[in-house]
């Protein structure tokens, strides 16, 4: 705790931006994440749309990897200025935070939420020599084969990885050995080589695998059916409805900013993921574009914290 508040010190102080003269300089949005990835993408395209509806003032997306999202949302904390919003990976905001006791700053209080920017649904990816058709046969498989199963995720504590995880508990237990990767790119030749067998992972990278037949596509983790992969069932069709696994962004601000400012921001940015280029874009990779504001993102944000957290405390998941 001392620490936390030693790190976000400078926080003490007011924000200096006025809402009623606010933009008065440009904006930038911290990525998490290196240029060219998911989360790259939603900050990139919500900061085109959002530049004309903010003044003419430009909205910069400066990319800042590493620390499990740390280092981006520490410098958005620290930058303080009315100006700076963090574009945050659903992983780094409701994963990390129950594996990393030291990360500086409490995401349920330090951060505000301003608006979803992208939904990503995953699917249940296996290599084709595993002998299952369905969701309920690779759950029979796994459970005939205890400990001879491999399943890949980008990292401890990852959408992938606690994905996989909740579905194992949602499976009533199966033996499994997780095998972490630092890139999806890694995991997926992995698994099309058949060094594991298992990957839920997000539907872009993998769809083009599943529609070749050299991977399979199981069942989309989300409510209804992916529209980049129409044949493959949904979760709710598979019989498991609760495996409702989705990798999204979205856009916070440094608590203590005005409330007329994440007002405006959040309007901004709900109208610049409405343009049909924005949409067509996102389906591309197979997502959507958020529909939430402030009120919804606070709620996804609060009842996913609380889902992922007992999903690593029950699979008693600790950081490497």
């Amino acid at each position: 705790m001392r620490r936390r508040h030693l790190l976000l010190a400078p926080l003490c102080a007011p924000l200096p931006a006025k809402a009623q003269s606010w933009p008065s300089q440009s904006i930038t949005f911290m990525v998490p994440n290196g240029a060219g990835g998911t989360t790259d993408l939603a900050a990139r395209l919500a900061a085109a749309g959002m530049a004309t509806r903010l003044d003419g003032k430009p909205v910069v997306v400066e990319n800042r990897p590493g620390g499990d999202g740390a280092i981006a949302i520490r410098a958005t904390l620290r930058a303080r200025d009315g100006h700076t919003f963090v574009c945050a990976y659903s992983g780094y905001v409701v994963g990390t935070p129950h594996l990393s006791a030291d990360l500086g700053y409490d995401v349920l209080k330090d951060l505000i939420p301003v608006g979803q920017m992208m939904d990503a649904p995953h699917a249940v990816m296996v290599h084709p020599s595993v002998p299952a058709n369905t969701l309920a046969e690779l759950t029979a498989w796994i459970r005939a084969n205890p400990g001879q199963v491999n399943y890949g995720s980008t990292g401890t504590g990852s959408v992938q990885h606690l994905g996989t995880e909740l579905y194992r508990q949602l499976a009533g237990g199966l033996d499994m050995t997780h095998v972490s990767y630092r890139a999806v790119g890694t995991a997926l030749q992995d698994l099309l080589a058949g060094r594991i067998q298992l990957f839920i992972t997000s539907i872009a990278p993998a769809a083009g695998l599943a529609r070749d037949g050299r991977l399979k596509a199981l069942a989309v983790t989300s409510p209804s059916r992916a529209a980049v992969l129409p044949g493959v069932p949904s979760a709710v069709e598979a019989g498991m409805p609760a495996l409702d696994v989705v990798t999204w962004v979205g856009l916070y601000a440094p608590a203590g900013t005005p409330d007329a400012v994440v007002a405006r921001t959040a309007a901004a940015l709900q109208a610049a993921l409405a343009e049909p280029d924005t949409i067509r874009r996102m389906a591309e990779q197979g997502a959507t574009p958020g529909t939430g504001g402030p009120a919804e993102l606070a709620r996804r944000t609060r009842d996913e914290y609380a889902l992922w957290g007992r999903v690593i405390r029950e699979g008693n998941i600790k950081a490497d």
